[in-house]
């Protein structure tokens, strides 16, 4: 499940058949995406819209904990949490906890390759040793006969 430190384990709780953590993963990549951003209120010692929203999740939505670091504009790193690090000991949650993410990377890569296909940077039906020369060559694979579009959609043939 995790190849972490135990000290950087967050329980892992069903809630309506899906996975609380995925809902803090979710939060940090809209962090990281720029939906939810820093707001100057950061610097005057409230809680910004980062934090609210987290404080959110975990309150009211009953995610064990939430953990977001923010590169504002001034290059400072803000590290924003929530909720706890251990439900049985109530331990804070770690500043440089990590959660697998797993296949969520999933979404996210095909989101980022659709945008450079919309801005004509990269060609679905294009073979993927086009942007990748000589990634995909061995062992019977041959990236010059897999195209970005089965890489997507998973068709590739790839193990």
């Amino acid at each position: 499940m995790y190849e972490h430190a135990p000290h950087h384990r967050l329980p892992l709780r069903r809630r309506n058949g899906r996975h609380r953590v995925a809902v803090a993963v979710a939060a940090a990549a809209a962090v990281a995406a720029g939906v939810l951003a820093p707001t100057a209120a950061f610097a005057g010692g409230r809680p910004d819209s980062v934090q609210s929203s987290l404080d959110t999740l975990a309150k009211d939505d009953g995610v064990p904990a939430a953990l977001a670091a923010v590169k504002g504009r001034d290059g400072r790193t803000r590290t924003y949490t929530a909720g706890v690090g251990d439900l049985a000991t109530g331990a804070k949650v770690p500043t440089d906890g990590q959660i697998r993410i797993g296949s969520n990377t999933k979404p996210f890569t095909a989101v980022v390759v659709l945008q450079l296909v919309a801005e004509g940077k990269v060609g679905l039906d294009s073979p993927v040793e086009t942007y990748l020369p000589g990634l995909l060559r061995g062992d019977g694979i041959d990236g010059r006969g897999i195209t970005v579009r089965q890489l997507l959609q998973h068709t590739s043939g790839l193990p």
